[in-house]
């Protein structure tokens, strides 16, 4: 059958794509939602968010619902390095994603933290010797389930009831959840065991306005795991080991590159030393 092979235990999503019914690689609808902070004066439709500056609303949704205060339960954790291309809005490099900061995170270029050194590492060097690494970030990843009571831009009010969500976190939101939470959660409680109410803090820096998050959890409830929520907490770990995947594939061809173009050039460079020595 050349390349296209089969077996008996093939789901009806891989059946699909070997019968060419149905492309099952990520689409825009395929993607995971994005619980974002509302800093837009006007959304595409050119509608007023003034109003809605600081809230909260889901991106990647087919409308818009916007609250100054959620409620969500994290079902996992992650941090991931990326080097971020301004010019062209897109990433450079990434890291895989992991669940702890003592694990190795391997990038898609063969080296570790998008070649980014360790804070430890960069202690006690200068403003510009650190501005080399300003385009990589490291963000904290939070996959939830979200619910509030919202307002869309033009004032229709929607219940939005555990929808699988995406949280980034970096720079100053990113100890905001270590501090809020973690700490305060201690080692003998889990994480996906409590709602979590999420509001805004704004700040003002000259003509910037810019807003962080804050997180207050619930630890007087804990939540029982029911059978729908463990699904979705499978759903997001497989979510995580497909890309992953395709990270760790991405950092061994790299290594592979690096290693022939190494060796090449060491037998470029004994070649001109034996040469050197018979002239």
């Amino acid at each position: 059958m050349g390349e296209l092979t089969y077996h008996t235990d093939m789901s009806r999503e891989q059946l699909n794509a070997v019968l060419g019914i149905k492309d099952n690689r990520n689409t825009q609808g395929d993607r995971l939602a994005e619980l974002k902070i509302n800093n837009r004066r006007r959304d595409e439709a050119g509608n007023d968010l003034i109003g809605f500056q600081g809230h909260f609303y889901l991106k990647n949704r087919d409308q818009e619902v916007f609250a100054e205060k959620v409620t969500i339960r994290v079902l996992s954790q992650h941090f991931q390095w990326t080097d971020f291309d301004e010019d062209s809005g897109k990433p450079r490099n990434k890291t895989i994603m992991i669940p702890f900061l003592y694990m190795e995170p391997k990038d898609e270029k063969g080296t570790l933290r998008c070649g980014k050194p360790t804070s430890r590492d960069m202690e006690g060097w200068s403003k510009e010797r650190k501005s080399k690494y300003k385009s990589i970030s490291l963000s904290r990843q939070l996959r939830c389930l979200v619910n509030y009571t919202g307002k869309t831009a033009t004032g229709e009010e929607v219940v939005v009831e555990n929808v699988p969500a995406i949280i980034f976190n970096k720079k100053t939101s990113y100890l905001s959840f270590e501090d809020d939470v973690v700490k305060k959660m201690g080692s003998n409680k889990d994480l996906t065991d409590y709602n979590i109410e999420c509001s805004s803090n704004e700040h003002v820096n000259g003509s910037v306005v810019y807003y962080t998050w804050s997180y207050k959890p619930d630890l007087s409830v804990q939540i029982p795991l029911q059978p729908e929520v463990h699904e979705t907490m499978m759903h997001f770990a497989k979510m995580v080991m497909e890309d992953n995947k395709k990270i760790e594939d991405s950092y061994t061809r790299s290594l592979k590159e690096r290693s022939i173009e190494d060796a090449a050039l060491d037998a470029m460079e004994n070649g001109l030393e034996n040469d050197l020595q018979d002239a």
